[in-house]
């Protein structure tokens, strides 16, 4: 199993693609309950174009929580242990909603080192509606463990359209969520989430282009949040219709086609 060790000994699992010949990098960051298997079949896809990096953060699914208190200033320093471990000297990041946020800090403070930025379901804010759904969650999760809390969160990362259509498969997608996260490590996450400053105070420290891209369902990171980030930086932003929070999977054809589109231009 590929991994790396960091000073606390905490051990960061990653899985790379196509590294075999020099081509740009893409990183992909995962979002709070995700881990690298939510990437994967974007990855296999990608991975004759570009040399593909996928990793669980500390305390994501292969990963351990390490011996600190989660921050995401001790997030962007496994990232940046983790490209040097790899010997990468600049890459495209992709992030999904924590991720995103990982992503946007990591690209303000090791500017050098990032080509393109492409957030997904991240606003400039934080704002009432998110630090409540984020205490829901954390109550979810004290009563009934992760599943109590997946099932909290469907209706808040997926849209409308999603859930209709995969009505039955709704315990399956809950199952994988447990069999991916463990209480403690959630627990960790959403309390240090609390802490994270707003993306937009890292918008002088921003240099690469950068996409932003949210979901018309999406009650996380609006449309107007979100488009507020992107003009931060003199970025893009792209609305996608019907699509909530987790737009790779809701509208994955659209997702890469704007990927991809941002990317070679």
């Amino acid at each position: 199993m590929p991994a790396f060790e960091t000073e606390d000994h905490c051990s960061i699992y990653y899985e790379t693609y196509g590294f075999e010949e020099e081509k740009p990098t893409i990183l992909f960051l995962n979002g709070i309950t995700q881990t690298t298997l939510n990437w994967l079949p974007l990855a296999r896809d990608l991975k004759h174009q570009f040399r593909i990096i996928l990793y669980d953060a500390r305390g994501q699914g292969k990963s351990s929580p390490g011996q600190r208190e989660l921050s995401l200033e001790l997030h962007v320093n496994d990232l940046a242990r983790l490209l040097r471990h790899l010997k990468v000297e600049k890459s495209y990041l992709v992030g999904l909603s924590h991720g995103a946020q990982v992503a946007c800090a990591f690209a303000a403070r090791y500017a050098q080192q990032v080509d393109r930025l492409i957030l997904c379901s991240l606003g400039a804010e934080k704002d009432k509606f998110t630090r409540a759904v984020i205490t829901t969650w954390q109550k979810a999760l004290a009563a009934g463990g992760v599943a109590a809390m997946a099932w909290a969160a469907l209706p808040l990362v997926f849209g409308r359209k999603y859930l209709g259509a995969h009505q039955r498969w709704l315990d399956k997608i809950v199952a994988a969520i447990v069999s991916r996260n463990k209480k403690a490590f959630l627990s960790a996450h959403l309390d240090a989430m609390r802490h994270y400053p707003a993306p937009s105070t890292f918008a002088s420290q921003i240099q690469c282009p950068c996409l932003v891209l949210s979901g018309t369902d999406d009650p996380l990171a609006t449309a107007e949040n979100a488009k507020r980030l992107a003009d931060l930086w003199a970025g893009q932003h792209i609305l996608f219709q019907n699509t909530g929070h987790s737009i790779p999977a809701e509208s994955p054809q659209e997702f890469k086609s704007a990927l991809l589109e941002f990317l070679q231009t």
